[in-house]
């Protein structure tokens, strides 16, 4: 008898069943159970951070949790392999594209505008690519900006945080998930055939579709006005320009009442998030010990956790919350008191949603009237 055959039949009866049903674990219902593992992951990645001693940035993992967080499983089911493979991927063309182009600025922000435009038609054909293909559009910028703004030394480092956030935040929390109160069918299984789904793909992509191609323009528009706007004036500089970006990329879509939808989620979770970052930060200040800190910390995860998997909406305001909230307290990680680059990253949240709600209105402004035959 080998040992594959004894684990199966050890594992057919009912008390060595590994993964369980959510009843199983009652008192405790599924929310409370992936608030306790999404509190879990960000404890061990605290710890792994302080251990190493990670630049404070890297507390960004922390967040990744809430990738994974819903009550609908199937809406998670491939977050797994579409973070990390969208960072790893745009990390290597933004690298290949600082090497190509160099540092010549005026180049540089054409080039990512329409490299940005590229990636969100791509998003576009099919539900699986949105997310990687987004990530690819903005880490590239990410880098450019660092080079753009003297900041080539941080390139290292910020490349660091966003593997980290794929692999250690992603995968940490995918091997606890399978470990701490494994649940029977926690995601559906992957039905889709590689050979049928490039196929259909290739179909897609050489039919041309202009409400795609509007949304490219719309987002490429928003991304190429703020980047000029901050070449011109050089202010206020990364901090301020990178999230505002990611603000544009991340609520765009075809749809104007999915984009009041998105700017909402996004504006309210940061909001909220950033106010719960203010009073973490005022905590640690007037009690500046470790522990509280991680205590802390963690405990606004979890709040953040339990919120996101209430609704569809509330995933997304509790993803938005999670990353503001990281945004404020990635200085306080060494507690130095200093939240004024966390209330930067905030404010360049929402110079993006107001960038891309205006320029999608006119945009659409503009198409109206030309349609219609008026005089622009």
């Amino acid at each position: 008898m080998t040992a594959t055959s004894i684990f199966k039949k050890f594992s057919s009866f009912p008390h060595f069943s590994w993964y369980k049903n959510p009843e199983s674990y009652a008192p405790f219902s599924l929310q409370w159970i992936y608030v306790f593992k999404a509190i879990l992951t960000s404890f061990l990645l605290l710890l792994i951070i302080f251990y190493w001693n990670l630049p404070a940035g890297s507390s960004l993992m922390c967040a990744a949790p809430l990738f994974m967080m819903s009550g609908d499983r199937s809406l998670v089911k491939d977050m797994f392999w579409q973070v990390p493979s969208g960072f790893v991927i745009g990390i290597l063309f933004g690298l290949l594209g600082l090497n190509l182009i160099g540092l010549y600025w005026p180049i540089a922000l054409l080039m990512m505008a329409f490299w940005n435009a590229a990636w969100i038609y791509l998003s576009s054909l099919k539900d699986y690519l949105n997310i990687p293909c987004r990530i690819i559009s903005i880490t590239p910028l990410i880098l450019f900006n660092m080079a753009g703004f003297g900041q080539i030394n941080l390139i290292p480092s910020a490349i660091e945080i966003l593997l980290g956030l794929s692999f250690l935040g992603i995968w940490g929390f995918v091997l606890i998930d399978h470990l701490v109160f494994p649940i029977k069918n926690n995601f559906p299984k992957n039905k889709i055939k590689i050979n049928l789904n490039i196929k259909n793909f290739n179909l897609d992509f050489l039919k041309f579709d202009w409400g795609y191609f509007i949304l490219a323009l719309q987002t490429m528009l928003s991304v190429l006005f703020i980047l000029l706007i901050a070449y011109l004036t050089n202010f206020p500089g990364i901090s301020f320009i990178t999230p505002a970006i990611i603000s544009c990329v991340v609520i765009a879509t075809p749809s104007s009442i999915k984009l009041k939808s998105n700017l909402s989620n996004r504006i309210i979770g940061a909001v909220f998030g950033g106010l719960l970052g203010i009073l973490f930060v005022f905590l640690i200040n007037q009690c500046p010990l470790t522990w509280l800190m991680i205590s802390s910390f963690i405990v606004s995860i979890g709040i953040i956790a339990y919120l996101a998997q209430i609704h569809m909406r509330f995933m997304s305001m509790g993803l938005q919350a999670g990353f503001a909230f990281i945004a404020i307290t990635a200085p306080g990680i060494e507690s130095t008191g200093d939240i004024n680059a966390g209330l930067i990253r905030l404010g360049g949240i929402f110079y993006g949603c107001a960038v891309s709600y205006f320029m999608a209105y006119g945009l659409s402004f503009l198409l109206k009237q030309k349609s219609s035959g008026d005089p622009l």
